[in-house]
């Protein structure tokens, strides 16, 4: 693991008649390095994007570049995508980037959630039937297949929507913040 971003240190000199001027000891203070302040740019917050509970036998292709659904996904075609919501043989819930749980809505604290609190890659429909893994309030963030950084807040989970089906998976209702990479 790399490790965090650089503090830059600026030297000021002290007022006149100060202490620290008199004994000519400069003051520092830290500010963000340019790195931290540039890597990302926000481009929208907490839009309204809901993922329902695929249909059986079909999966929903999810890419929060666009930000776009795709409910009538077909099985491989996922690229550039960062999620497959799917009740085909196996129901579940497929992370195609790395997802982490964050413990905040910065671009900083969002990031580091990805880093260091990773979800496995798909979480079974029973665990999702039982809502074990994902849970109201859960925030959820990711580094896209466009290198960009996407923050889901699941603001509610609602059961499944659908009759008739095989699974219970919920419908996730979520805010989306997207920010775009600057490198």
């Amino acid at each position: 693991m790399s490790p965090g971003p650089a503090k830059s240190i600026t030297l000021r000199t002290a007022p006149a008649g100060s202490d620290a001027r008199r004994s000519g000891t400069p003051t520092a203070t830290t500010s963000p390095s340019s790195s931290e302040q540039d890597a990302y740019t926000l481009v929208f917050k907490d839009k309204p994007f809901t993922l329902r509970a695929p249909a059986f036998n079909s999966g929903t292709h999810v890419d929060l570049d666009a930000p776009k659904l795709f409910p009538d996904g077909e099985i491989g075609q996922d690229d550039g995508m960062e999620l497959t919501y799917q009740d085909w043989g196996d129901s579940d819930l497929r992370f195609l980037t790395l997802m982490g749980r964050s413990t905040g809505t910065t671009s900083e604290v969002c990031r580091t959630g990805v880093d260091t609190d990773a979800l496995p890659a798909a979480i079974p429909g029973d665990d999702l039937d039982a809502g074990k893994t994902l849970t109201k309030g859960m925030v959820l963030c990711t580094v896209t297949s466009d290198d960009n950084l996407a923050m889901l807040r699941i603001t509610d989970v609602l059961p499944d929507t659908k009759q008739g089906r095989s699974s219970d998976m919920p419908d996730y209702v979520t805010t989306l913040t997207f920010w775009k990479s600057n490198e």
